[in-house]
C-alpha cells in the first residue's frame, strides 16, 4: 500500500490517498487470506494517519483488497461496488 497527493473534500487524510499497488498472492476462495490482507491495511492506515477507517472507507479497503487478491468482478462483495 502507497499513498499519493490526492486530496479530498476535508483536506484530512482518507483512504482514497492508499492504494494497493501490483498484485497480490491469488485468493484461492480463501476468505482469511482476504481478512488479513484487510487487517494489514486498515492497521497500516491507522499507524500512518492516527485513526480507525470509517464505514465507507473500510468497505472501499475490503472491495480493493478482493480485486488485489484477484477476486472475480462477478464475484465482489458487495454487489454495489461491482464495476458494470
Amino acid at each position: 500500500m502507497s499513498t499519493t497527493n490526492a486530496a479530498n473534500d476535508n483536506g484530512g487524510p482518507s483512504i482514497e490517498m492508499f492504494h494497493l499497488t501490483g498484485k497480490g498472492p491469488f485468493w484461492n476462495q480463501s476468505n482469511d487470506t482476504l481478512r488479513a490482507t484487510a487487517r494489514q491495511c486498515a492497521l497500516k492506515f491507522y499507524e500512518s494517519e492516527g485513526r480507525l477507517l470509517d464505514d465507507r472507507e473500510m468497505l472501499l479497503l475490503w472491495v480493493a483488497v478482493q480485486r488485489w487478491h484477484g477476486v472475480p468482478e462477478h464475484s465482489l462483495m458487495p454487489e454495489e461496488m461491482r464495476r458494470q
